[in-house]
């Protein structure tokens, strides 16, 4: 028990200096590019809890009103009636800084089968203070695209940034199908 706890503890370390290492790797002087991106191993959905949904339902309402949130829905040709697992065969995403005011952040993921309806959210996020919160001062926070009846989505947005800030996008992938609906949340390297 104790060798067990012992080695979740090492793998738990490793984990929160990983961000710190990506961080201080990827400074550099000037108006150099860099590129962070993660990949992650599992493809494991979860089912959407109240909280999910309430914070999907929340972006949806304020964008009526607040233009740093965009969403870009979309219904590609072709559109049939099929059903997605909560599964993907592939899911990626990456961030690129172009200047010290420029960044783009963008993700993918592919289905097994066709989806009815799938989301994707990019929220940008600064670092303050040694922890994210969503970003400030800046033109466009959030993006989210949506799409229907389509085998994957692919999202991209060039977000206008803050001389000085360090940033990452949280990034979730929605799924809603015939057994309900599942996401999966990642976050990028630091930019």
């Amino acid at each position: 028990m104790k060798k067990s706890l012992l080695c979740l503890a090492a793998v738990f370390a490793v984990a929160l200096t990983l961000p710190a290492a990506v961080f201080a790797s990827g400074i550099q002087s000037g108006a150099a590019v860099y590129t962070a991106e993660l990949s992650e191993e599992s493809d494991i959905w979860f089912p959407a809890t109240e909280e999910i949904l309430a914070e999907e339902a929340m972006i949806t309402a304020a964008a009526a009103s607040d233009p740093s949130i965009i969403l870009d829905d979309e219904n590609p040709s072709g559109a049939g009636a099929g059903f997605a697992p909560m599964t993907t065969t592939t899911n990626s995403i990456g961030a690129s800084r172009y200047s010290s005011t420029s960044g783009n952040v963008s993700a993918y993921a592919s289905f097994d089968r066709k989806a009815t309806s799938a989301s994707c959210t990019i929220t940008l996020q600064e670092k303050y203070n040694g922890a994210w919160r969503n970003a400030t001062g800046v033109p466009v926070k959030i993006y989210r695209k949506t799409i229907t009846n389509s085998y994957s989505i692919s999202a991209a947005r060039t977000f206008t940034l803050v001389k000085g800030k360090v940033y990452r996008a949280k990034i979730r992938f929605v799924d809603t199908n015939s057994t309900g609906t599942y996401y999966k949340t990642r976050y990028t390297g630091s930019f």
